[in-house]
Formats: C-alpha cells, structure tokens, sequence
C-alpha cells in the first residue's frame, strides 16, 4: 500500500510538471522565479494577461506549440499583455481566429516566429519601439489586417512575416532595416505600393512573390543584392527601377508578372538568371546592360509581346530555350557565334532565318570561301559583292528559295535570255557557255549565209570571271560550238 502511495504521488508530480502550474484561468511555468503563461482555460472575450500568477512575476507569454488559447480559438476577442512581460514566445497566439485588436507594452522586446500566425480576424496592431526583434512568419495568414506600424527598433524583416497579409494595402518600413528576408510580404495580394528605404542592403528570395495588386517598385541605390523570385507573380506590376547596385538578375525574379511592359537592365548587371522574365506576355521592349556576359535558360520564354532585342557581344553564353516562345520578335541582333545555336536558344522562323542569313552575309571569312568556291566551278554561277548580297538580302520579300523555285527561275530566265537576243540584238546579252552552245548548234541563229558562205550575226566575247573579256574568233564556220574553257559569253549585233 505504501508503495502504490509513492507512485501515485511521483505520477502526479510528473503530470503537474508537463501541464504546469495552475492559477484560476491560467496555466504557467516557473524558470528563475519568473513564470511564463502556456495556457487559458477562461470563457474568453476580452481577456488581460497577468501580472503575476501565486506572487511569481509574469515575464512571458506562451512557449512553442501549444498556443496559449489553443488552435483555433475563436471565444478571444482582444489582448491586454501587462507591462511585465518582456518577451511574447513563439506561436503564443497562434490561430486564435477571434482577435481583433491585441495591446503590447513597451516592455516587450521580442516576440517569437508566428506568435499572431493565423489570426484572421486581426485587424491592426502597433508595435512599441522597446521591440528588437520580430521572429519569422510573425504575421502569417492574418488575413484581415490592414495597417500595422513597424518601430525603428527592428533592423530586419523576417522570413515570412506577413506572408499572406490578403488586406494589407501599404506598409512603411522604418530607415533601421537593412535586410527583407525570404517571402516577408509574399501573397499579400492587397498591397499596392511599398517604399523600400536607402537602409535596405540586401533583399532575399520571393519578397513580394504573388502581390498581384503591387503595380510599382522604386529599388534604391543601396540595395546591392536581389535573389530569386523577387517579384514572381506580381501580375499587375508595370514598371520597377532597378539600380545600379546590383549585378545580376536572379531566377525567376520577374516571372509571370504579365503586365510588365519594359524594362531597363542596368549596366551594372552582368548575369541574367534562367526564368528571370519567363511568361512575361506584356513585355515589349528590353534594354540589356552592355556589361551583360551570361543569360541563362528559358531567361525570357513566353515574352510573347517582345519585338526586338539587342544581346551586347560581350555576352559569352545563352542558355537554352533563353527566348522560346518569342512569337512576337521580328528582329535580333547578337553575336555571330550563335549561328550553330539559333534553334538552341530558341529562336525559331522568320526571325531565325533573318538572323541567319545577315550573319552569314556579314561575315568576311564566310564570303570569302563561297567566293573561293564558286570560281573553282564552271556552269551557271554569278558572283556579287558582300555589300551587293548584304543589299539584295535586306530588300528582298523572300531572302532564302526552294530548289523547285530556283530551278524554274532559271528556266524562265533563260528563254528571256534568247527572246532578247533576238528581239534587241543592239544590246549585249549575258549567256553561261552551255546555252550559246543549245542556240549554235543545227541552226543558224548565230549565223547567216552571204556570198555562197556563212558569217556571224554577233560579236562574240567570252570570260571565266565576268571582268577580263576576250573576243571570240571562230577557225571555221557555220558556228558549230564554242570552247568550253570559259564560263560565261556575252553577245551584241554587228553593227
């Protein structure tokens, strides 16, 4: 029997020690003399946190999970913390879906990650300037809160502290931060401006992901960093300045934000991310920083509004798929070196074929060996100057043909080529060898009968190159051939 006392008494000991101690409505720890509050279990409405529970000072409010009122609470209505707290633990408050309005004392000088998380009926809070810290996702999913004032106390804003804000509209942040921490204002999908203060260094990943009301952004100077995904999402953003602090351009920073019509890439910036202006259909027009050396994948896929662009030489790699999609682009001006990497990086069409066709008729070394090729062959070959071909490329409707259409324009040109020797022979006439030879043979076109023996209808001149010409004195006559060793032949009447 005295046994089984002993246990029940440790049990119960036990049991005390993980519940905590109890006062009325109130549940608490003791730590030093000092008692924290982990739990209520009171009627609710307007509740005041204690001063002091059994005569131990009152230091803290809540301690991790469980919330103070539970999850879910919707019976507290408002919060009075008393001037002894000095500290609001993490998820103190945490789903108390009733709250409206919560009071903190300027002795408070923390308050832990997600202690107003999921308060969805907050509607406005003011924090003292005794606050030095504010723990992540403090704010998260209240969902009805609008205003809040952010002391000069604080230096930083926390991951994912309003995450999710749907009413807040505007915010001013105090000239103390100096860092924006991943996802800080990411869905708050009400807010329509933000001034970032010259404070602000650094701003991580996703800050403003989702704020589909936020329509414009000034970036300042002393903002030397902006990672990824900064503005995902931020549908009816229009126009952003970016300084010339900052060096690149990270993943995913601007895509999907569709009504973004032009941007200008400083000359700072050297790198441009993969996805950084993916699916941007209102983007228009861009200015690449001349300083630019790298765009990466899939960088501008979708942009289906971009007409033009102009990639800097000094870029020395672009991603796949960098401009797939591009369906509105009608001009691009990069490199020659991508040539073999137009199809790779996504250019497609007519653009492609533009592209293409101006390089290669822009290149020297390129001219040079078709030139090169074409003098080595004998048949129906023509030569023409770069600037001739770079002229005749530019204005032409259809630069590139067909075998089946190059074939038929011969053939037309051809017989053109006799009708006009026989219609206006005062006029010299271009020939290749092989087609004098078709018109010499078995009748007398070139030649006529007079005195009992035949003679030529035509001065005769042939050329290997279309600039040296030499004439033509036949050994015998009727003209039965001419001699293969020259390319071309040119005819005029005797006059």
């Amino acid at each position: 029997m005295r046994n089984f006392i002993l246990s029940a008494l440790i049990l119960a000991s036990a049991f005390q020690t993980a519940l905590g101690e109890q006062s009325g409505d109130w549940t608490y720890t003791v730590s030093n003399n000092q008692a924290t509050i982990t739990g209520y279990t009171g009627a609710g409405g307007a509740v005041t946190i204690p001063t002091s529970v059994n005569g131990l000072p009152v230091v803290k409010v809540g301690n991790e999970y469980p919330p103070v009122f539970g999850w879910g609470n919707s019976s507290v209505t408002l919060i009075t913390i008393p001037d002894s707290v000095t500290s609001v633990g993490a998820r103190a408050f945490q789903g108390c879906t009733g709250i409206t309005s919560i009071t903190i004392p300027n002795s408070v000088t923390s308050i832990g990650t997600g202690a107003f998380g999921g308060c969805t009926s907050l509607t406005s809070i003011s924090i003292p300037n005794s606050v030095t810290n504010i723990g992540d996702y403090q704010f998260w999913g209240c969902t009805s809160l609008t205003s809040i004032v952010i002391p000069n106390s604080v230096t930083s804003m926390e991951e994912g502290l309003f995450d999710g804000c749907a009413s807040l509209t505007s915010i001013t942040i105090p000239n103390s931060v100096t860092i924006i921490r991943s996802r800080a204002f990411s869905n708050c999908t009400s807010l329509t401006s933000i001034v970032i203060p010259n404070s602000v260094t650094s701003m991580e990943w996703g800050i403003f992901e989702g704020c589909t009301s936020l329509t414009g952004i000034v970036i300042p100077n002393s903002v030397t960093s902006m990672e990824g995904g900064i503005f995902r999402g931020c549908t009816r953003l229009t126009s952003i300045t970016i300084p010339n602090s900052v060096t690149s351009i990270e993943a995913s920073a601007f895509e999907g934000c569709t009504s973004l019509t032009s941007i200008n890439i400083p000359t700072s910036v050297i790198g441009i991310a993969s996805n950084a202006f993916r699916n941007c259909p209102g983007l228009q027009s861009v200015t690449l920083s001349t300083s630019l050396t790298t765009i990466e994948n899939n960088a501008f896929e979708g942009c289906t509004s971009l007409t033009s662009i102009i990639i800097p030489n000094g870029v020395g790699t672009i991603g796949n798929n960098a401009f797939l999609n591009c369906t509105s682009l009608t001009s691009i001006t990069m490199p020659d070196r991508y040539i073999a990497q137009i199809a790779q990086i996504g250019i497609s069409g007519q653009v492609a074929t533009d592209y293409l066709v101006n390089a290669l008729a822009n290149n020297d070394a390129f001219v040079t060996a078709v030139a090169n090729k074409i003098k080595t062959k004998n048949g129906n070959y023509g030569l023409s100057t770069q600037i001739g071909l770079s002229s005749a490329i530019s204005t032409a409707v259809q630069p590139l043909a067909t075998k089946a259409e190059l074939t038929s324009a011969l053939t037309e040109s051809r017989t053109a080529g006799v009708n006009s020797v026989l219609s206006n022979p005062n006029l010299w006439t271009l020939y290749t060898t092989s087609q004098i030879q078709n018109m010499a043979v078995d009748d007398l076109v070139l030649t006529r009968q007079e005195g009992g023996g035949f003679v030529l209808n035509y001065d005769i001149e042939q050329s290997a190159d279309l600039q040296t010409w030499t004439t033509y004195a036949p050994l015998s006559l009727p003209l039965t051939g001419l001699p293969t060793d020259k390319a071309f032949v040119r005819i005029k009447a005797k006059q």
